[in-house]
Order: structure tokens, then C-alpha cells, then sequence
């Protein structure tokens, strides 16, 4: 036997016990809940991609237009915030919707260093047009569930967002319409 065919078959994994661990350990590793939560990530985007695609917009323009078509006016810190965007990333996507036509933006007449955002009428209509593919989407991420499945993992979901919203680099922050005096 010549000693490069002795080298190779040290090297080859044996089929015994270090396959064996390496496996279980590879099986462990996508049993941790952040690569969970990452892959299912993965597949919540290419599913959304998928079923909006003729609307061209992404998930984040998509919620940034319903807050602004449930608060008007909101300006782009509150929309951050209520959106759990990012605030470095939020001005260029709200620049983005404006050059669309699907928002415009506006400074009021009582505070000049803001810009309140509203969503146009073509906008309100990109909303409507893609509502059923919207729900295509939300139907395709629960298809693997049962309906009390789906109810108790939505909840699962809400209860891991909200106790653990502070530790986002983009913590979401609901806030009530205010009301006019």
C-alpha cells in the first residue's frame, strides 16, 4: 500500500462513532431558536417576494404604507418607531415611496424640522390591489398548522416580540392616534 493512499483514508470520516456525533451535532444546531427564527425569515421573505412580485414592493414599504394609511400625517421618527424600522434606514425608504408616488411628505406649518408623511391615493390603491396577496402570503406561512396551531404560534410570536422588543436595534413603539382638542 503506498503511503498517499494510506494518507487519504486516514482522512476520510469513518462511518462509526464521529459521523454519528457529527450528525446529532448538526441536528442540534438547527434545533437553536435564533436559526429557526432566521430560516423561517428566509422563507417569510421568499414567500412575500413570490406572491408580490407584480406589486414591486417589499414587506417593510408594504407595513410603512398601512400605518401611514391607519395615521396620516405620522412623521418619520413615529413611523419608524411603529413600524420597528430602523431610523437610519427610514428616510430613504420613505424617499423611495415619493419618487413611486405612493406617499408624499410635508412640513407643517407649526414645527419646520419634521416632515409628516401621507400615503397618496395610488398608494391607498397599491394597498387594495395587493390585499389578497397579502393574505396568499399569510396563508402560505401557516399552511404547515392546524388553525389552533396557527392561534397558539401568532400568540408565541407576539409574546417572544414584546418581551424581548427593548433588545431590537428597532423596538417597536405603538402609539394611540392622538385626539384633537
Amino acid at each position: 500500500m503506498s503511503q498517499k493512499t494510506e494518507t487519504s483514508d486516514r482522512e476520510q470520516p469513518s462511518a462509526g462513532t464521529d459521523q454519528g456525533s457529527e450528525i446529532a451535532e448538526y441536528h442540534r444546531i438547527h434545533r437553536h431558536v435564533g436559526h429557526l427564527i432566521r430560516r423561517c425569515r428566509q422563507i417569510a421573505v421568499g414567500i412575500f417576494v413570490d406572491e408580490m412580485e407584480a406589486f414591486n414592493i417589499t414587506s417593510v414599504q408594504y407595513a410603512a404604507l398601512r400605518i401611514l394609511q391607519l395615521r396620516p400625517g405620522v412623521d418619520q421618527r413615529t413611523l419608524a418607531e411603529m413600524a420597528a424600522i430602523d431610523r437610519s434606514t427610514v428616510g430613504a425608504l420613505l424617499e423611495r415611496l415619493e419618487v413611486i408616488g405612493l406617499i408624499k411628505r410635508e412640513m407643517p406649518a407649526h414645527n419646520q424640522r419634521i416632515k409628516q408623511a401621507f400615503i397618496t391615493p395610488k398608494g391607498v390603491q397599491l394597498l387594495e390591489d395587493c390585499a389578497e396577496a397579502v393574505e396568499r402570503v399569510q396563508e402560505r406561512l401557516l399552511a404547515p398548522f392546524e388553525p389552533a396551531e396557527r392561534h397558539m404560534l401568532v400568540h408565541l410570536l407576539e409574546k417572544m416580540a414584546r418581551a424581548n422588543n427593548e433588545l431590537s436595534r428597532a423596538p417597536a413603539r405603538l402609539r394611540p392616534a392622538e385626539t384633537k382638542k
